[in-house]
């Protein structure tokens, strides 16, 4: 009677042991490698394996149609454990968001089971993490690839989990700024979390495609990262079609005061000062062909150089070219009697919508308020001076 007493208790130890050891191992942290190797698509660097009730997965990705073709039938096996995470946005704790193999879910549903094998990220415990979803990733293209301008889009809905956020500003140039204007490099400072992750995040961003990866987003948002993106320049308004244009150079250094305000005939004369500032004083300069619009922007970037020579803020584009729509000025007649080269004036102010300058890169006028420090180029066409047929400013 002991002896079969004492077999059942050493039965029910080694059935308890084997259950708790199946349950460790079931509960024990994968790798990302790990879980690849198990067929998971591998998005999270750690995860547990754990069975998750079905009824409480919440259906925030799309679940495929049921059908022969496409390999759903009752009574087939799932082996391939599913990704799913808690997600606080239903009901923390208690519900899980499908993040991988819809497929599976679907076909377990027709199964009749209850559970489902998944890796599961907890948003507790050492391996806390609260992922950033991105919906709709790589579903319109439908390529698992995306382009450089639709990943800055993606960049913006990325957001801080901490109160002191490293911040970074994604250039037109794809080059990360301090500032909003893009004037002052951003310097990383590796001893700080998510630092590392922008100058990261900036290296993928300078190649023209990449790979499809939910991961390094919810890395960056785990880190607490927030880039702000470069905002693409408004297109131009649709005018009245015209065939003739103004041009005004001006010291890149301006151009803040200009965004705001425009140009002003009681800034006239002081500028460069000078014998030349009486004649300039209560005007503004105009010059009314491509070529006289090359030869006093060069003459503007002369007269720059020799006044700031040394000064660091000359920088590589020190000049801004503007385009106006035309308008009645007067022809400019210098001292002595001498015609200036198509050079005209106005004594009336020019608002800032009604100016332009050319975007470098897009190789195509813009509206002032879209400049940003080293956008701006010169036309190297005539035909690129003037405004194309029936195409507004």
């Amino acid at each position: 009677m002991l002896d079969r007493l004492s077999r059942q208790i050493s039965v029910i130890a080694e059935l308890r042991k084997g259950a708790m050891d199946d349950l460790n191992a079931r509960r024990r942290v994968y790798s990302n490698q790990e879980m690849t190797a198990l067929g998971a698509d591998g998005h999270y660097p750690h995860a547990i394996r754990v069975p998750v009730p079905i009824a409480q997965i919440g259906g925030l990705e799309p679940v495929p149609a049921a059908s022969d073709d496409e390999g759903y039938r009752p009574g087939r096996q799932i082996k391939v454990p599913v990704e799913v995470e808690y997600s606080p946005d239903i009901e923390p704790g208690k519900n899980f968001v499908l993040s991988g193999g819809n497929h599976r879910l679907h076909q377990a549903n027709i199964n009749g089971q209850t559970h489902i094998e998944a890796f599961v990220h907890h948003p507790a415990g050492k391996y806390a993490m609260l992922r950033a979803r991105l919906k709709g990733w790589g579903s319109q293209t439908g390529r698992g690839r995306m382009m450089l301008n639709e990943l800055i889009k993606q960049l913006s809905v990325i957001a801080a989990l901490r109160k002191a956020t490293p911040v970074a500003y994604m250039g037109p140039d794809r080059q990360l700024y301090a500032d909003p204007d893009h004037t002052q490099p951003w310097k990383p400072d590796f001893s700080q979390p998510g630092h590392a992750r922008i100058q990261a995040m900036a290296e993928q961003a300078r190649s023209p495609q990449f790979a499809q990866s939910r991961y390094q987003y919810d890395v960056l948002k785990e880190k607490g990262v927030q880039i702000h993106p470069s905002v693409d320049p408004a297109p131009p308004p649709v005018a009245t079609p015209r065939d003739k244009a103004l041009f005004h150079s001006t010291p890149a250094t301006n151009m803040a005061s200009i965004k705001a305000h425009g140009l002003l005939a009681a800034r006239g004369g002081k500028t460069w000062g000078g014998g030349y500032e009486g004649h300039s004083r209560g005007r503004v300069f105009f010059s009314s062909t491509p070529e006289a619009a090359r030869q006093w922007h060069n003459k503007t970037a002369d007269a720059l150089e020799s006044k700031l020579v040394g000064n660091q803020q000359l920088g590589r584009n020190p000049v801004v070219m503007l385009r106006v729509k035309d308008r009645p000025v007067e022809s400019d007649k210098m001292p002595g009697g001498l015609l200036g080269s198509e050079s005209h004036f106005t004594t009336s102010d020019v608002p800032p919508e009604e100016l332009e300058f050319y975007h470098g890169k897009s190789k195509r006028w813009m509206p002032i308020k879209s400049w940003r420090p080293g956008a701006h180029s010169t036309p190297e066409n005539d035909e690129d001076y003037l405004p194309e047929p029936k195409r507004g400013m």
